[in-house]
């Protein structure tokens, strides 16, 4: 199959999803995928903080995160499944079964598998961690609106760090349930895994 058989053959394709833990790269390759691909790009967590005009962290604060699962429920509900988006969804979107069923019915789902040390490891690195990776359990949550205003950041950081083990071994499994495929991004470019993404899905199908 010659280069421009196979982008005429992904144009054709429904919605990519990809799915994943925190900073497994879904922004990152989902950008380059989509221009790669003359797609356009949508971020479920951009879109949301744009709708409610304050950033993740202020969010869950304010209203707690069974509303913040809500407001991805009804993001995931409005796509037009004739658009043909590159989509990076929330690390816990997939947690609800009814998102699975719509995403599969309208597309491609990609895990892009991160191990928990490179995870940590870039969560401690980024300076908004705190701003747009809040802790993900409620006692956690709790636990930083005591905390003395000086030592949230800290705190928030650390925790979030911290949870990395335990919430990854919940939702790896359904991670790996949901996905039509499964890229892992331990040492690879963005560049290398978007390569891969695009070879595995788009090989010509075998006639025999």
């Amino acid at each position: 199959m010659s280069k421009t058989q196979k982008i005429n053959k992904i144009k054709s394709c429904a919605q990519i999803y990809l799915i994943g833990y925190r900073t497994s790269g879904k922004t990152t390759v989902g950008k380059t995928l989509a221009k790669a691909l003359s797609r356009k790009f949508i971020d479920s967590d951009k879109q949301i903080i744009k709708q409610n005009n304050m950033d993740i962290a202020d969010i869950v604060k304010k209203y707690g995160w069974d509303f913040f699962r809500q407001q991805e429920k009804t993001f995931i509900n409005s796509i037009n499944p004739s658009d043909k988006l590159i989509i990076a969804l929330g690390g816990g979107a997939i947690i609800d079964s009814d998102n699975i069923k719509t995403v599969k019915k309208n597309g491609t789902i990609i895990f892009l598998k991160t191990s928990p040390d490179i995870i940590k490891k870039r969560l401690k690195n980024d300076k908004k961690t705190s701003q747009n990776r809040p802790p993900l359990s409620n006692a956690n949550s709790s636990c930083l609106h005591n905390a003395e205003n000086g030592q949230k950041e800290k705190l928030c950081k650390r925790v979030t760090i911290n949870e990395v083990d335990k919430i990854l071994t919940e939702r790896t499994p359904i991670y790996n349930k949901a996905s039509d495929l499964i890229i892992n991004t331990d040492n690879k470019t963005i560049k290398q895994i978007c390569q891969e993404i695009n070879k595995c899905l788009y090989l010509p199908q075998n006639k025999n």
